[in-house]
């Protein structure tokens, strides 16, 4: 996913490597964690304590993501 984001932003013209690069790992670290923490509610011990916390987690991962971008 990094490579891909370097890439279109190599192409607009816009890639600024000592600014973009923080915020490309971050949309991609987040990105991965949040599709992790979204098999949690799919387990099967998964109860509404879990479902809670893994929501939660995912509205944190989801905000970070969007001040990335």
């Amino acid at each position: 996913m990094g490579t891909e984001l370097v890439e279109l932003l190599k192409k607009s013209g816009r890639y600024e490597p000592a600014v973009d690069d923080i915020a490309i790992d971050t949309i991609a670290r987040n990105s991965i964690y949040l599709r992790r923490v979204g098999r949690l509610l799919q387990s099967d011990t998964a109860d509404a304590f879990t479902y809670a916390r893994v929501t939660d987690s995912q509205a944190k991962y989801a905000k970070m993501i969007a001040d990335a971008i």
